[in-house]
């Protein structure tokens, strides 16, 4: 033992392994107490490990778990720090099991994790134990899709999407609820057609279950429409103060087009509450959108206080910034702008009019040379340090320059705690949880505040936040060295920007030149396809002439066969032998009368294949083209002796 610690360190630590070792036999079930010790001697006095050892199932969780991502990253077990990584991951699973994306929220944290179908729920249990203090024997998670009918079943039997959203619930804490009686209530969201089951300790209320159902759901509280509850309940009734049905009591719940105004308690039947506090009615705030769940904002810490700030009669205003009863951002932004005008003017920031989410596109949905930091200014009326911060630092000449040269400003008033809400709500659903959270810590000695925020990958970083308790030296310094981070960051966008228009640029050449080769190859192919049906079309043509010209021929050849004097027999007087030479060299003899007419000679060449319109018929000497002549002058007529030859030649 180390001899430096003293006798309190020491009771504290043995008190701590006392309460470790209760645990340890609370969660495993090992009674005997010698057994439990060496257990917990083998893993150092580390709960998480002796039960793992001790349970061997548990460490299948460990494997089939893929990420675990919480809002603390250092968390206490049993006295025992657990460091868990923002992105703890295993060795990646072949398996082709589904895949289940579980949100787990307690308290003011919540928990994510990505596991297989496969996993049971005891493992779930030694996973969030390891994220929450909370050992699986006093774990109740609620809100399944279906209500587990065993004791350790696999997700697959309770999820059957691929996300859902899961509530802690801490049986042996009497925060959560005396004792171990759970309400079981069956809720049906008609919206989606879907139902959850919840089981809730008596001390749970009204508020907490529609809290709990907006998470579910993503239908904000104030635009719950509920049936099913008992008459006379209202948002701060416990589930135990109501006459529900037992063993399960069944609620519908679907989505108002209008908010719905809050329940509250009778007057006869609450305390009074103070004026310094916020009823709950003005702390409704719609989280569809958001990322985080509404116990985020409810539970927040109220660093907000009246205490930082002075008394109302020392700094009264004519009128806040921004309304309490403003009815949007827009509108918000209308009347901040106007009313800081009006009270600070003429040196003041040109603050952007309109929603935060245009003012963001406004600064960030620009080309890299072009686009700007976006910086948010929190007000707050109450505090000492307002004034001076709008006329001495905003209201310099340099700042001016500064802000119209570098940023898109966007400002809000924090002074009404509904609008803190608001703006809560908007900077989460635009910037995120980590924006919203800073927001939630600012004391109010620190108000006003610049928060500058900047693209940076497609995401917008916050670069720094100037608090109001700074002098114009610090704060022109402070925004100068935003500036450069911002100019180096600027520059190593613009460089990636052109690098990529250099790539679209050449990628667009290629793929012009591309279709221009793809568009002249199937102009090509569409000129040589309409070539080729020319050319069919023409043989087709061609061929179907020649077939008509061959009939007509035939048809002609045998109209001549039938009036075609026939060839006088041998020693027949007045005959004329004609011999016929073609123009291939052949010939072929034919005898006439010397009375016939040259159009016998036309009518037998016919026969043979040799139209006159086609071909001279030329005497051998002297040379004369009797085709010329009139076809009915005979053959004495023209002299022709008895034996002739006759010549053809093509026209």
């Amino acid at each position: 033992m180390d001899e430096s610690m003293d006798s309190s360190e020491i009771d504290a630590k043995y008190v701590n392994r006392e309460e470790i070792l209760a645990d340890f036999q609370g969660c495993t079930g090992i009674e005997d107490l010698g057994e439990a010790i060496e257990w917990l001697e083998g893993a150092d006095w580390n709960l998480l490990t002796a039960i793992q050892n001790a349970v061997p199932r548990h460490t299948q969780a460990q494997s089939d778990m893929l990420m675990c991502t919480s809002d603390s990253s250092d968390i206490r077990n049993g006295g025992v720090p657990i460091s868990l990584s923002s992105d703890f991951s295993s060795i990646p699973s072949t398996s082709n099991q589904r895949t289940i994306q579980l949100k787990i929220h307690s308290n003011h944290t919540s928990f994510t994790y990505e596991a297989h179908e496969s996993m049971t729920l005891q493992d779930l249990q030694t996973l969030v134990f390891s994220d929450s203090s909370i050992p699986p024997c006093s774990q109740h998670i609620t809100g399944w899709e279906v209500e587990p009918t065993s004791e350790n079943p696999p997700l697959s039997k309770l999820v059957k999407s691929s996300f859902v959203n899961l509530f802690l619930i801490n049986v042996n804490n009497g925060a959560d609820g005396a004792g171990p009686s759970l309400y079981h209530l069956k809720i049906k969201a008609k919206d989606k057609n879907k139902e959850y089951h919840l089981k809730l300790p008596g001390s749970s209320s009204v508020y907490s279950v529609m809290d709990k159902v907006s998470v579910l759901t993503s239908i904000g509280i104030i635009y719950q429409d509920w049936d099913g509850w008992p008459p006379g309940k209202t948002d701060d009734s416990t589930l135990a103060q109501l006459p529900l049905d037992k063993p399960v009591h069944t609620l519908c719940v679907k989505a108002s087009t209008a908010p719905l105004l809050p329940t509250s308690v009778s007057q006869s039947k609450v305390e009074p509450r103070t004026s310094s506090k916020t009823s709950r009615r003005n702390m409704y705030i719609d989280l569809t959108e958001s990322d985080s769940s509404p116990e985020d904002f409810e539970d927040a810490p109220e660093t907000f206080t009246d205490e930082m700030f002075v008394e109302d009669s020392v700094t009264r205003r004519a009128e806040p910034l921004i309304p309490d009863n403003v009815e949007d951002e827009t509108a918000a932004s209308v009347h901040f702008n106007e009313g800081f005008s009006r009270r600070f003017g003429p040196n003041i920031p040109n603050f952007f009019f309109g929603s935060l989410e245009e003012a963001m596109k406004e600064a960030f949905s620009r080309p890299a040379r072009e686009r700007r930091m976006l910086g948010i200014y929190l007000h707050h009326d109450k505090s000492v340090l307002s004034n001076v911060f709008c006329t001495e630092l905003l209201g310099s000449s340099e700042v001016l320059e500064t802000f119209n040269n570098f940023f898109v400003l966007w400002g809000w008033d924090l002074t009404n705690e509904a609008n803190r809400n608001m703006l809560l709500a908007l900077v989460m659903s635009n910037l995120g949880a980590e924006a919203a959270s800073a927001i939630r810590r600012m004391a109010m000695d620190q108000l006003p505040a610049l928060m500058i925020f900047a693209r940076t990958s497609y995401n917008s970083e916050n670069l720094s936040t100037i608090f109001g308790n700074v002098g114009l030296t610090e704060f022109t310094g402070y925004l100068m060295h935003a500036v450069e981070l911002y100019t180096s960051i600027q520059e190593t966008e613009i460089r990636e920007e052109d690098e990529r228009v250099a790539r679209d640029r050449i990628k667009t050449e290629q793929d012009q030149a591309f279709q221009q080769s793809l568009q002249a190859d199937r102009a090509k192919e569409e000129a040589k396809r309409r070539q080729k049906e020319q050319e069919t079309l023409e043989e087709q043509r061609k061929k179907e002439s020649e077939e008509a010209e061959e009939r007509k021929r035939q048809e002609e050849r045998a109209a001549v066969l039938a009036s075609l004097p026939p060839e006088p027999a041998d020693g027949t007087p007045d005959v004329i032998t004609l011999r016929f030479r073609n123009p291939t060299g052949g010939t072929f003899v034919r005898k006439f009368l010397s009375s016939h007419s040259i159009q016998v000679i036309f009518d037998y060449l016919l026969t043979e294949g040799f139209r006159v319109k086609e071909y001279k018929i030329i005497t051998s000497w002297p040379r004369n083209d009797i085709s010329t002549r009139d076809p009915v002058t005979t053959l004495k007529e023209i002299n022709l002796p008895p034996q002739e030859t006759l010549i053809l030649e093509e026209r």
